[in-house]
């Protein structure tokens, strides 16, 4: 009605109460009940009910009133209203950012905004793209990402999601006439937490464990060991390999079509061909690579902050510490992170602040490939491959050259040619260490109620060293020795030391 209130009317039976006004009633028994009345719109109203009663009852329910709040935009160069901004944008509330464990602030926007397209064709790298395909440039692709005023330089791994408090996503046109030609793809911008003048203290602890099992590797769509091993019988036996058993180059050379030429030239019998056809026949790759190459992921999370004010001095502290599992055995990830953010106010309009952001993380790299990363131009390792004994001792693959080099090099002089997945997992040390530098420095005056002025200033320093340690014993290092190894009539010359090779 025009008092903004909505009426119920109810009329009390011995067994029943009526409501009068919405044809409807609700059997109960004698005694004293508690009933809720709720209505879309209205604010709910509790009361006590005595039954038997006499006469009608009148419940009036009051208008709900909600204020909405006021949404406001950054665009990276300033704060403004939304009904101020022209442009489109989507913006993402620190309760949304949580919703994700991902390490990662731009994996956590992924499912969160559909402005927001995520590409992972190349398993080596994820690319983030706002406004579509604008240029074959993959790296011109990525949008432009904003931090606290000014474009973020670095490795956006560094960034610590907890340290986030909003996400804005500027997705047409309007960005480009703010940042320029490097917004031709789109910004996100991000604003990090501060503490609140006039707050209490705050400590904040965040802690997260999550763990993903193996893949399933046997839900990939190819053909079994055995029709592998039919397939190739049947192209040997049409003459397929017969050019790359005559190949000075030494091409790959699958391992069915190496036990069927051995039986052709007489080096085997039919009856042993049989037995090792048909042991290949029972092995499966992705049984070895499950056991020795992969792993359940594991990804760590653990941050604290603290936040106060005291005076005229507003703080705010925070450290956070990740580790990563990858599924790959040999992958793994390590990053660690502070925060400093301080302003203080030197008179009630002139205020300074200076802030500090360092980060320190470690990649190590060394896992040998999973379920189809053993594929080069000529092949790569059959599903019929083993990759150990019984005993769990590494065996060995031809993945580059075929068995008629490399069972024969050792004669030769040449050192150990054959590549053992397993070996390769103990003997890496390929890694990465980052080390980031952040420093903001910054003063404003409010002149008065509508103007101030501001003056900001940033520093950012990055240090990135991958060195790589091949030992003698690795496949890259006497791979390359061999390779620039000249064998003479009765001489061998080795024009690179048998040592270890360093890569920086």
């Amino acid at each position: 009605d025009r008092r903004r209130k909505f009426a119920y009317f109810l009329y009390i039976n011995p067994g029943c109460l009526i409501i009068l006004s919405h044809d409807f009633k609700i059997n109960v028994v004698a005694g004293k009940h508690q009933v809720n009345f709720s209505h879309t719109g209205y604010v709910n109203y509790d009361t006590l009910i005595t039954v038997p009663q006499k006469g009608v009852i009148q419940i009036i329910l009051k208008r709900a009133v909600k204020q909405l709040d006021e949404v406001q935009v950054s665009t990276g160069y300033q704060v403004i209203d939304k009904r101020r901004s022209s442009g489109s944008f989507y913006k993402v509330k620190q309760a949304q950012l949580n919703q994700s464990v991902n390490p990662d602030i731009l994996g956590r926007l992924e499912n969160i905004t559909s402005s927001l397209q995520v590409d992972r064709r190349k398993g080596s790298s994820t690319t983030y793209q706002i406004r579509g395909l604008g240029t074959l440039d993959a790296n011109s692709r990525m949008p432009l990402i904003v931090l606290d005023n000014f474009p973020y330089e670095g490795d956006i791994g560094n960034i610590n999601p907890n340290d986030i408090e909003s996400v804005t996503v500027l997705k047409d046109a309007a960005a480009s006439a703010i940042w320029g030609a490097r917004a031709g793809n789109g910004v996100i911008v991000l604003t990090s937490k501060t503490a609140k003048s006039g707050g209490k203290v705050q400590i904040d602890l965040v802690s997260s464990i999550s763990v993903q099992g193996k893949p399933d590797l046997y839900q990939a769509n190819q053909l079994s060991p055995a029709a592998t091993v039919e397939l190739e019988r049947m192209l040997f036996a049409k003459g397929y390999y017969d050019h790359q058993f005559s190949d000075p180059y030494y091409p790959l050379v699958p391992e069915v079509a190496s036990i069927l030429n051995d039986q052709k030239t007489g080096v085997l019998s039919a009856t042993d061909a049989e037995v090792k056809l048909g042991l290949l026949n029972g092995q499966d790759v992705r049984k070895d690579m499950l056991q020795y190459l992969y792993r359940p992921a594991v990804a760590q999370q653990y941050a604290l902050s603290l936040a106060g004010n005291t005076g005229g001095l507003i703080y705010r502290l925070s450290g956070g510490a990740d580790r990563s599992l990858s599924n790959l055995i040999g992958d793994a990830n390590e990053r660690y992170t502070f925060r400093s953010d301080n302003t203080i106010a030197l008179t009630s309009n002139w205020k300074l602040s200076a802030g500090v952001m360092l980060t320190s993380s470690l990649d190590r790299n060394n896992s040998v490939g999973g379920y189809g990363g053993f594929q080069t131009s000529t092949g790569g390792v059959s599903t019929y491959s083993q990759l150990a004994d019984g005993l769990g001792n590494a065996l060995a693959v031809d993945w580059f050259y075929n068995k008629g080099l490399t069972d024969g090099v050792a004669n030769l002089g040449l050192l150990d040619w054959k590549y053992r997945p397993l070996d390769e997992l103990k003997i890496s040390n390929r890694q990465t260490q980052l080390f980031d530098l952040l420093l903001n420095l910054g003063t404003s005056y409010q002149l008065n109620k509508w103007l101030s002025a501001d003056f900001k200033y940033q520093y950012q320093r990055s240090n990135q060293q991958a060195p790589q340690f091949n030992a003698l014993e690795s496949y890259y290092s006497r791979d390359l020795i061999n390779m620039f190894t000249v064998l003479g009539t009765n001489s061998i010359t080795y024009n690179l030391p048998k040592v270890i090779l360093f890569i920086k």
